[in-house]
């Protein structure tokens, strides 16, 4: 009397053991291959800027931009006052040394004048 392996055997035409070995490395192998498919989809994912993501550095940028022009505003108006300070400061020395030089002395204290009243400086050359 044949055996369930040895009919099994016949029929088919190899070993049911075989059989479930070849099934076994088949999985086996399509559950590799849809490991590396879902770590290349998750790779290209994370690659990818999202949509929040560019709105949030946009955001970003322009906010930089916009402190940055603050402050090059800024950094022009101390520029201004204090070539205003120095050209005062310059009239008062020449004043000093030699007596003359008293309307200039007028003009920069009409100049701060202006400024203390307006905010605004005369635009003169040093």
């Amino acid at each position: 009397m044949r055996t369930v392996s040895e009919t099994a055997t016949s029929i088919i035409g190899f070993a049911p053991s075989a059989l479930w070995v070849t099934i076994g490395v088949l999985i086996a192998v399509g559950i590799i291959v849809k490991l590396i498919m879902d770590l290349i989809i998750k790779y290209r994912e994370l690659r990818k800027p999202k949509v929040s993501d560019e709105r949030i550095i946009q955001e970003s940028l322009q906010s930089d931009h916009d402190r940055l022009t603050q402050l090059e505003n800024i950094t022009q108006k101390q520029d201004e006052e204090l070539k205003m300070i120095l050209r005062s400061q310059l009239a008062m020395i020449h004043h000093m040394i030699d007596g003359n030089g008293v309307d200039k002395l007028k003009e920069t204290q009409s100049d701060m004048e202006y400024y203390l009243i307006t905010g605004k400086i005369k635009k003169q050359e040093v």
